[in-house]
């Protein structure tokens, strides 16, 4: 419902009303990006004390791999268009949130399960930044034909 209903306002309002929901893009993109840097911020300490809860035996390593492989997997099962590759080896390692919970509630009983998917969470960030900073240099670099 928290992804939905905004979704499907917003394809509402883009249909009926293009002329003010293209001017709203760049400003709801600035304001998304500002509250999440906010809650990153204030999440910081939480993620600290879980990552600290949960070092060790490989765990974190386990989900750094389960993270890469999960975008490798979105990536070579993007189709041709880089965009749609880049879009899709995104999400896939987002959706892996929930497959850490569930490995935890399930392999890991007696734990704090919720501390495993907040470190999840805290790997992710940075290496989506880090492969779109990475994809977007690439791409500045090497012209494609239709630049040429």
């Amino acid at each position: 419902m928290y992804i939905a209903a905004p979704l499907c306002a917003a394809l509402w309002m883009a249909r009926r009303l293009q002329k003010p929901a293209s001017r709203l893009v760049l400003p709801l993109e600035i304001l998304a990006t500002a509250v999440f840097l906010f809650l990153m911020w204030k999440t910081r300490m939480a993620r600290r004390e879980a990552l600290y809860a949960i070092a060790g035996r490989g765990t974190i390593l386990a989900m750094f791999l389960l993270l890469i492989i999960s975008m490798l997997i979105g990536w070579f099962t993007g189709g041709p268009d880089q965009e749609s590759r880049r879009v899709l080896a995104t999400s896939t390692g987002m959706r892996s949130v929930i497959v850490v919970l569930y490995i935890a509630r399930y392999c890991l009983p007696g734990t704090n399960i919720y501390m495993i998917p907040i470190v999840y969470v805290s790997l992710m960030v940075p290496t989506n930044l880090l492969f779109h900073l990475a994809f977007v240099g690439w791409h500045k670099l090497r012209p494609t034909a239709a630049q040429a």
